[in-house]
């Protein structure tokens, strides 16, 4: 199988195919299956902040509080 553009799971989180196989063989002999396929996330947005940040921390502020 072979995608023609990437995937991504915003738009579509589930891909349901159908896949049908045939042999050139006299008879010829075919079978078929259904396929669900699950995209999973990728972290493909970049972290925003805001263009100004104001913020403060006390002079006897411990990385426990």
């Amino acid at each position: 199988m072979l995608l023609d553009q990437n995937l991504d799971r915003e738009s579509c989180d589930l891909l349901h195919l159908t896949v049908h196989a045939r042999d050139n063989g006299t008879p010829s002999l075919n079978s078929s299956i259904n396929l669900t396929i699950s995209i999973s996330d990728a972290n493909d947005n970049p972290p925003e902040l805001p263009a100004h940040l104001e913020f403060s921390i006390y002079e006897n502020h411990t990385s426990s509080e």
